[in-house]
């Protein structure tokens, strides 16, 4: 099982880099890696939420990113985040997916700019932000549609591999 939540934390990496960022929808981009923490997270739990989440973001900080650990903080409080409300929430039902990829949204671009204002002394523009995750929001919950179903029985499969882990100690 670890085996094939590496294998899809690589291959969403290179889809993100080099796919998803060559069709910008309105000048935004979706964010493959929060829709992928954001259901890991919700299916399976805070500890491989946030474990998920640790390493998918510390593969983006060492190769794309400006400061390592920045992304692997974010990515691993979003997958903590989104395992708080495993086992409080029916993930089968769609809204419940849309509402905690769109909050995981509006938090990773929260934290994300806070940290480029304060490091790199960059201006946010409020109108541009809002609009930014609005579009961003709207982005990824289409591609969400699409790997729902595949991310929903990858998080099962977890949680099997996790009961039988408990099973056989």
């Amino acid at each position: 099982m670890i085996i094939l939540v590496y294998l899809l934390t690589i291959t969403f990496i290179l889809f993100q880099k080099n796919i998803l960022e060559e069709i910008p929808l309105f000048g935004v981009t979706a964010n493959i890696g929060i829709v992928f923490v954001c259901i890991i997270g919700a299916v399976s739990g805070t500890l491989v939420g946030g474990t998920v989440g640790f390493f998918y973001g510390i593969l983006i900080d060492v190769f794309w990113g400006r400061t390592l650990g920045l992304y692997a903080l974010i990515y691993m409080l979003l997958g903590y985040t989104s395992g708080l409300f495993h086992n409080k929430i029916a993930m089968e039902n769609k809204l419940s997916f849309a509402i905690i990829v769109s909050v995981g949204t509006v938090i990773t671009e929260l934290i994300l700019s806070l940290m480029m204002s304060i490091f790199y002394d960059v201006n946010v523009d409020l109108v541009w932000f809002i609009k930014l995750i609005l579009l961003e929001i709207l982005y990824n919950l289409i591609l969400g549609v699409f790997l729902y179903n595949v991310l929903l029985k990858v998080g099962e499969q977890i949680n099997k591999a996790k009961k039988s882990y408990y099973v056989l100690n």
